[in-house]
């Protein structure tokens, strides 16, 4: 730890701040140039080793993972469909209700490998 650091040096009880809510552990993960509320991967792993802890890092979802599964292989698949029905309509190929099939069998192929999901913009 940096005592020539004044912004740092202020901080005698960084761990014990990092663990109670960051304030005042972020002020000084800056090295006392950067923006209040910030931290820097360094310091957090510093004030992690010095609680005997470690830093993970965790994705924590808004909503539940397969409503954004489904939810993203449906636009998927409708985008997909819509240029193959487009072509059917002007070849005058099109068979009523096979377009809905056709949607739910390519939703269930994209949920089966979600990380196709991702493969189109």
């Amino acid at each position: 730890m940096d005592s020539g650091n004044s912004e740092c040096a202020r901080y005698d009880d960084r761990p014990t701040r990092a663990a109670n809510g960051c304030e005042a552990a972020a002020d000084c993960g800056t090295g006392g140039g950067g923006e209040a509320g910030k931290i820097t991967l360094q310091s957090l792993e510093r004030a992690a080793e010095a609680m005997g802890c470690r830093v993970v890092y965790v994705l924590v979802p808004e909503r539940p993972l397969t409503e954004v599964l489904t939810e993203r292989a449906a636009g998927v698949a409708d985008a997909q469909l819509a240029s193959v029905d487009q072509t059917m309509r002007l070849e005058a190929q099109g068979v009523p209700g096979q377009q809905n099939e056709a949607r739910a069998d390519l939703i269930g192929q994209l949920l089966r490998k979600p990380s196709r999901l991702w493969d189109d913009p």
